[in-house]
């Protein structure tokens, strides 16, 4: 399909309504919100039924109209929707906005099928369709809507956009956004995004210079990997928070019905959306809070924020909270503790969350104002927020360090958040200090955390150009290899893997171990017996002539009891390897987006704990360093966990980072990876174990 006609879309010039009418049903609110709007361009009602409607001229078809709109407006049930649909394209229309529901959303037959009419109408015109089951397209700025959605009184213009597949969460959010004063410009309910889906609007939105932040509550996405990449986009040039419903199975089975997404894997879209650079949240308070302070923050240079508060009790809830949200509190420079010391006359030093020791010591004087100026001026302070214990009903002193506050925001080079634990008074009616205001410390916190992050997301360069890497021939068989084909492939691509030998008799089995010199481990080899362990096919630890023939005689019947008429290749013969940790490092395929690289720790550990993340492939070392910070053991285990020696993490970086590019040249062919686990031994990874299967 040719490129669509968005700007019609979204930036309509001329509208029409069809369904429009003079009772509150969504015809009438849709044509009433386009009058309300301020709307520059002409809005034509269609509908046989009227001659005019709320004072306006009524067409009784589309063909009757002056002049072709840019943009329909279909406010039809859906068994008359797709009829409306092609009149709409008959009369060369460029665009629609579809609201009905009965479409794939609906999860019947005729549903389906409606579906695929919708579908082939779209190809065969190239219009733009936005919908179906949709509450429409407002945008504040622009003063046009094709909705029906009701907004709130008081709704300020701004320069927050909203995308969301959920109607009802979008009211939610305005109602909420409303109430701390945001200001909003787009207001986009994609519905079902059975044509224009949510790639689409982000690419639109990240080029909108009225659009400063992009908000989006998304229940599934079908394309993955173009979602991937329009999210990737869009964060490059401002922020995005993303809200994703369906992350359990309960709220999974939901989505489907609803709007006619599949939910995926919440894993890999929560990852997939941080690798892209989107602040992914929990709930709609969070999405508010967090586009709140992304709006009115500067982006700050590190991950250094600086806490202080008037309360013992609340700098160590701070702390608290703040290690959960993730932040990490470093210690203030000597010269600015000193500074500070001497400014609210304090004799020890402050530790950071700082407790000034009582809001008097603040109150008096200049004092907040110096406070501020001396961590203005550290460069090694990035961010800094000040905890209030804040009434709803302000005392006289309060009111001062608020005055004092605004006095100097415009002196501010770095971000100043202001928290209280005491009232939720300010997630109504914020004041206006000239900094950003949390509605509660902990979702002030979080926020933060996700400001650092974004910003750090914003410094690192761009990945390069993945250094080339050799094309192999890879067996043509499809299925699954059995290990030792598929370590001969990992190393002829360079990765490291013990010294071994496929033997098909006692007598090679014991040469082999006999110069090594060491202990051996054999394994069943067979490309229908991947589970070895399973069937008692490994054996480790073997030393001497007797302990290699008893073993080779073991794996063989245990081979054969598995597995009486299936190929055996032989049994595999390596050295074995020294005590390291171990991780799991794969390729599996997601519904969704595609082929996805997994992390996660290995051995003992991955039977007792989950711990794994997921990337899109491409990777370079950063991608590859964060993977491994994800993980909640990952760091733990290469520090020397137990009796595991300690190791640096260069090693297993560099392996996934070769491992990606090694899937990116040869996605094509391979199904899926299980390297488990892949050891750290002397600061480089080492296969011990692997899995490829082939299409």
């Amino acid at each position: 399909m040719a490129a669509l006609p968005l700007e019609k879309l979204l930036a309509p010039r001329s509208i029409a309504v069809i369904g429009a009418s003079e009772k509150a049903n969504v015809g009438g609110r849709v044509f009433r919100n386009a009058l309300a709007a301020g709307f520059g361009g002409a809005i034509y009602p269609v509908n046989p039924n009227y001659e005019s409607v709320d004072g306006h001229r009524c067409y009784a078809s589309l063909a009757a109209l002056p002049a072709v709109p840019d943009c329909a407006i279909v406010a039809v049930p859906a068994s008359a929707a797709l009829a409306v649909l092609k009149d709409s394209a008959d009369c060369g229309i460029p665009s629609a906005v579809l609201l009905a529901e009965g479409f794939a959303d609906a999860g019947t037959d005729e549903g389906t099928a409606r579906n695929e009419r919708l579908l082939a109408l779209a190809r065969e015109s190239g219009m733009a369709i936005s919908g179906p089951n949709s509450m429409g397209i407002v945008s504040l700025g622009r003063r046009f809507a094709s909705a029906f959605v009701n907004l709130p009184k008081g709704l300020q213009r701004g320069h927050l956009s909203l995308v969301s597949q959920s109607g009802g969460l979008m009211n939610a959010v305005l109602e909420l956004g409303r109430n701390r004063g945001l200001g909003f410009d787009y207001l986009i309910s994609a519905g079902n995004g059975a044509i224009v889906g949510l790639p689409d609007y982000l690419d639109w939105l990240a080029d909108d210079s009225s659009t400063k932040v992009i908000a989006c509550v998304i229940e599934g996405v079908r394309d993955g990997a173009r979602f991937f990449d329009a999210l990737r986009r869009a964060a490059r040039r401002k922020p995005v928070v993303v809200l994703k419903l369906g992350r359990t199975e309960e709220g999974q089975r939901g989505t489907l019905t609803h709007t006619g997404s599949l939910a995926g894997s919440d894993l890999v879209f929560r990852s997939a959306c941080r690798q892209a650079g989107a602040c992914v949240v929990d709930d709609v308070d969070a999405l508010i809070e967090t586009a709140s302070l992304l709006l009115s923050c500067p982006l700050p240079k590190g991950d250094n924020v600086v806490i202080f508060s008037v309360s013992g009790g609340a700098t160590v809830l701070t702390a608290d909270l703040g290690v959960k949200a993730g932040l990490t509190f470093k210690p203030l420079t000597p010269a600015t503790n000193r500074r500070l010391q001497d400014i609210l006359e304090v004799e020890h030093p402050f530790n950071n969350p700082m407790d000034v020791v009582g809001n008097p010591r603040l109150v008096k004087g200049d004092n907040l104002r110096l406070c501020l100026e001396a961590m203005n001026d550290d460069d090694a302070i990035d961010a800094i927020s000040f905890v209030l214990a804040m009434q709803r009903d302000p005392a006289a002193s309060h009111e001062k360090l608020m005055g004092s506050i605004k006095a100097f925001a415009p002196q501010l080079k770095k971000p100043l958040i202001v928290m209280s634990e005491m009232t939720w008074h300010w997630r109504e009616t914020p004041p206006d200090i000239g900094v950003p205001v949390a509605a509660t410390l902990a979702e002030g916190l979080l926020a933060i955390r996700q400001l650092v992050d974004y910003a750090a997301w914003r410094r690192r360069p761009e990945a390069l150009a993945a250094a080339p890497t050799a094309v192999l021939a890879l067996p043509e068989h499809r299925g699954a290899l059995a290990e030792h084909e598929s370590k001969a492939i990992l190393s002829a691509a360079g990765f490291r893997v013990p010294a071994s030998v496929l033997t098909t008799d006692a007598d090679q089995a014991v040469a082999f171990a006999q110069a090594q010199g060491a202990p051996v481990v054999m394994k069943v080899q067979s490309r229908k017996l991947l589970h070895k362990t399973e069937i008692g096919g490994v054996e480790v630890g073997l030393r001497g002539e007797a302990d290699v023939r008893s073993a080779y005689e073991r794996l063989t019947v245990a081979a054969r009891r598995a597995d009486p008429t299936g190929p055996l290749d032989g049994i595999l013969v390596e050295t074995m390897a020294a005590k390291g940790p171990e991780f799991i490092l794969g390729l599996h395929a997601d519904a969704q987006f595609g082929p996805v690289i997994l992390l996660g720790v290995g051995g003992t550990f991955a039977e007792m704990v989950a711990d794994s993340t997921v990337r899109m492939p491409p990777l370079d070392a950063a991608e590859a360093r964060d993977m491994l910070d994800e993980l909640k053991f990952g760091r733990k285990l290469l520090a020397g966990f137990r009796d595991l020696p300690a190791s640096d993490d260069a090693g297993l970086i560099a392996a996934i980072v070769a491992f990606s590019r090694f899937v990116t040249v040869h996605r094509e062919r391979l199904d899926s990876i299980d390297i488990n686990p892949i050891r750290i031994l002397d600061g480089q990874a080492v296969v011990l174990d692997a899995t490829l299967i082939l299409h």
